[in-house]
């Protein structure tokens, strides 16, 4: 299973800002509607942001294809286990670990605040004081879904799946990846479609992780198509996979499990976003030289600051907002409030906690992006060469997901 020549697929970046912007814009709406102004939730373009659930299908959509690339990178290495463990949790932690103290940090300034009656108080403040063991170890493992435990930041129960997501693939590189990447591929697209198949049969008894890795799985399909398009067996999966997602969704339709969005819309969205990435791959550099396009690259490149920070930042901006009275009709004035702010702290925190901990690969590849960002559509930066990365060099930050 040679990998064919691939080019680096920089829309995902783009695909990864738009899910972070639709996450940022669905938590600086989802208050102020539901307590002050409800009848704004009739309207096309607050309606699209309080269903920012299903940007988290996109973001484990795109990390299935980032992380079968690692994988298959890894493959490539002396120790492919220790390489692939090592570069997941490089990436993923310190950043973590920054945005958990910060939120402590604000949260006890907020309590002095409300102590001097400056502030109201606040009405969810991130759990940290008089808890038991269990979680803190869960916040640092990252394993609050596993162990039923409150999370510092709300947000972070995706990032629980994601560890998990990170540790069913080490272990496959374990167990069949010494064999060949071949057995890695089936192993994966097994496990894929074994968990569709306990959804069809029983969706509510499918357990934490499998009740989600299935989106993942999709990704992992679509890196398989975009860089062995003429095997028949990975074309013979990906078949049934959409099979099983679109029967999972027509037998289950109005299903909720567990606060997620319904079980047939997030399979179908799943479904579809992945036929839309393997569609768009042949159009991928014409589509990046797109000024639209390059703007969201570069909101994907700092995507997981903008994920791990927006959440902290954003009550600042909303009730200064609110204050001055920017509800219902001038509604929108905070909500760009709220998204600005959030980008501006999303780039600091990016460069002091997340940047230092790249791979140099990955920071040349965040340096062409973001300075495509930055430039003027029809200044160069539509003509400038992409560095040399191949398809399994992607720059696979984890996702931004969860709201």
């Amino acid at each position: 299973m040679a990998n064919r020549g691939a080019a680096p697929y920089r829309l995902l970046d783009a695909w990864r800002g738009f899910a972070a912007l639709w996450v940022v814009l669905g938590h600086s709406c989802i208050g102020v509607i539901a307590t002050d102004s409800p009848q704004l939730a009739r309207e096309p373009f607050y309606a699209f942001c309080l269903q920012c659930r299903f940007a988290v299908f996109l973001f484990f959509v795109i990390s299935g294809y980032c992380i079968a690339a690692a994988a298959d990178s890894a493959l490539r290495k002396p120790k492919p286990v220790w390489y692939f463990l090592r570069a997941r949790v490089r990436r993923i932690y310190p950043p973590y670990i920054a945005s958990s103290v910060l939120a402590i940090v604000f949260s006890l300034f907020c309590g002095l605040l409300e102590a001097h009656h400056l502030i109201p108080k606040i009405n969810h403040p991130p759990p940290f004081r008089g808890e038991h063991f269990l979680f803190y170890f869960a916040s640092i493992t990252m394993t609050q879904v596993i162990f039923h435990t409150d999370r510092i930041l709300l947000v972070y129960w995706s990032l629980c799946y994601e560890v998990t997501f990170y540790a069913i693939v080490a272990s496959f590189l374990v167990v069949l990846g010494s064999r060949s990447k071949a057995a890695l591929y089936t192993g994966l697209n097994v496990l894929t479609l074994g968990s569709l198949a306990w959804l069809i049969v029983s969706p509510a008894t499918c357990p934490f992780p499998l009740n989600l890795w299935y989106q993942f799985g999709l990704g992992a399909l679509a890196y398989m198509l975009v860089t062995h398009p003429q095997d028949r067996l990975v074309q013979l999966y990906f078949g049934a996979a959409l099979v099983m997602t679109t029967l999972c969704a027509g037998i289950h339709h109005n299903l909720l499990l567990d606060g997620m969005p319904y079980l047939s819309m997030s399979s179908m969205i799943a479904a579809a976003f992945t036929v839309l990435l393997l569609g768009l791959y042949r159009f991928d550099a014409a589509l990046s030289r797109n000024w639209l396009v390059q703007k969201m690259q570069w909101l994907g490149a700092i995507s997981y600051s903008l994920y791990l920070s927006h959440y902290i930042v954003i009550p600042v901006p909303e009730q200064i907002a609110k204050k001055l009275g920017f509800i219902n009709g001038t509604f929108w004035v905070n909500v760009l409030a709220q998204v600005g702010v959030a980008i501006v702290c999303a780039y600091v925190f990016h460069l002091l906690f997340e940047r230092p901990f790249l791979s140099s690969r990955a920071k040349v590849r965040e340096a062409q992006i973001l300075s495509d960002g930055v430039s003027d559509s029809k200044g160069d930066s539509s003509e400038r060469t992409a560095p040399s990365v191949s398809a399994t060099e992607t720059l696979s930050s984890p996702p931004a997901t969860g709201i």
